[in-house]
């Protein structure tokens, strides 16, 4: 039995090995077919999930870098309206600040502030612009987004893909789809861009075309109040005139008399006054002659037509020797057409006393102004005149000498004829040099006097005039 034991154990001790080997072959083979199981199962599962996840990356990733370049595109177009609204805003500014001190003589305070008011309101709107440009902006920036972000959950979905060749297929079409919404959206949004510059630009031009308006009209409406202050307000004028050669209608009486005539004179904002005024002459020792009381109105028909009407009484004194003292009252009325090339007047005048006398005087001017400051000028006014008259012969010419108490009538000269012409044509040079409350007025006047019946020259001469007033408001 011991032997038989021996036996097999030696058999076994043969046969080992071979058991070994046919181990490792079973392991082997089993190993194989297990290794080829996994592999499918991998192509199947396990790498489509790692594929479809990093597929996830790459959209998220395209929507990333679209979002940061649309957002840099905004910004850049954002600043460039913000460059040009901050440029527009300084340079209205500094128009203003010219606009300003240019007129800094004409404009008070109330309208410098008015002026800043205005550049400070079109300032704002300018403000405007720019907001409405980033508004525009963003909302076309939310509108894409939300459009690629729709797309992004359409092509995440790619139940078609199942290796990597259709994943980046899809992915590729993914960005060509957020490159076209990119595309379209620079060219809109750029377009847009030019065209609320070019129409920022148009408003620039209104809003600096407007202040310079609005400058123009303030300086206008100053000097309009300054007219209204000057001429306008209630005032007394106190006035003392020179003439070299006093004359009536181009008649002298035959005397070569010189005049100062004082006045003083009430003109209130209604356009009544009234004026007392008398003649110094220097004829005979000189004396004074021609006490003369006025009452007035004037006013305006409109912009360019006006009117006046005025009655006086005179006192002469016994021994004047003016044409005017065969009368003790005079009515007028006047017109006058002011047109910017020039000016046309008109003065109706009826003298009552021993009998009456009509004239007629037509005026064309044309007034040259040269502004010395805000309240001063000088404005000169050449002009040409008519006078057309009445010559009655029931009047007389009284020749008189200086006698105590009432006039004393040394000769009588009675007119001849009984006619209504030209008397005389007059062209004059008045200078008017108003220096505030100051006024200055020296004026060369030449007179061709025509149909002289009485004892006046009947030769052209000249006159020449100077006046000076102070008003008191």
């Amino acid at each position: 039995m011991m032997d038989s034991f021996e036996q097999d154990s030696e058999h076994l001790r043969h046969k080992m090995p071979l058991l070994f080997l046919f181990c490792l072959l079973a392991t082997a083979l089993t190993g194989s077919n297990a290794q080829t199981r996994v592999t499918l199962t991998g192509n199947g599962g396990d790498n489509i999930v790692q594929f479809r996840h990093g597929f996830a990356k790459s959209t998220q990733l395209v929507v990333d870098t679209t979002v940061i370049g649309l957002r840099k595109h905004v910004e850049t177009l954002a600043s460039s309206a913000s460059r040009v609204v901050n440029d527009a805003k300084r340079r209205l500014a500094v128009l203003t600040d010219l606009l300003i001190v240019s007129a800094e003589d004409t404009l008070d305070e109330s309208r410098q502030d008015s002026l800043r008011l205005l550049g400070t309101s079109l300032e704002l709107q300018f403000a405007s612009h720019e907001s409405s440009t980033r508004q525009f902006l963003d909302s076309r920036l939310s509108r894409l987004l939300e459009d690629l972000l729709k797309a992004k959950g359409n092509f995440s979905t790619c139940t078609d893909c199942e290796k990597r060749s259709d994943f980046e297929e899809r992915l590729a079409d993914f960005k060509d789809f957020a490159d076209s919404l990119v595309s379209a959206f620079h060219d809109t949004t750029s377009a847009m861009a030019e065209e609320r510059s070019d129409l920022f630009a148009d408003a620039f031009e209104t809003a600096r075309d407007s202040l310079r308006d609005v400058r123009d009209g303030l300086v206008d409406n100053r000097l309009s109040d300054i007219e209204v202050w000057r001429y306008g307000v209630s005032r007394l004028v106190l006035s003392s005139a020179y003439a070299s050669h006093s004359s009536y209608r181009g008649r002298d009486n035959g005397l070569l008399q010189q005049s100062i005539a004082p006045s003083v004179t009430y003109r209130h904002s209604s356009g009544l006054n009234i004026q007392a005024s008398t003649y110094w002459l220097n004829d005979e020792g000189s004396r004074w002659d021609n006490f003369q009381l006025t009452g007035g109105y004037e006013f305006r028909l409109s912009e360019v037509t006006g009117g006046s009407l005025s009655y006086s009484h005179f006192w002469f004194n016994d021994s004047s020797r003016s044409e005017l003292s065969v009368f003790t009252d005079n009515a007028q009325a006047g017109f006058s057409f002011d047109w910017p090339a020039v000016s046309i007047g008109t003065l109706g005048s009826m003298n009552f006393g021993t009998a009456s006398e009509f004239t007629l005087t037509t005026t064309i001017s044309h007034n040259f102004e040269i502004p010395l400051g805000l309240y001063n000028k000088v404005t000169i006014s050449p002009s040409f005149s008519w006078v057309l008259g009445q010559q009655n012969s029931e009047l007389t010419t009284l020749l008189t000498t200086k006698a105590k108490g009432k006039r004393a009538v040394t000769s009588a000269q009675t007119k001849a004829t009984s006619s209504f012409g030209i008397l005389d044509y007059e062209v004059s040079l008045p200078v008017t040099i108003e220096l505030g409350l100051l006024t200055l007025a020296p004026s060369a006047m030449y007179i061709v006097p025509l149909n002289v019946v009485d004892a006046s020259t009947k030769k052209s001469f000249i006159s020449l005039e100077f006046a000076l007033s102070l008003t008191i408001r």
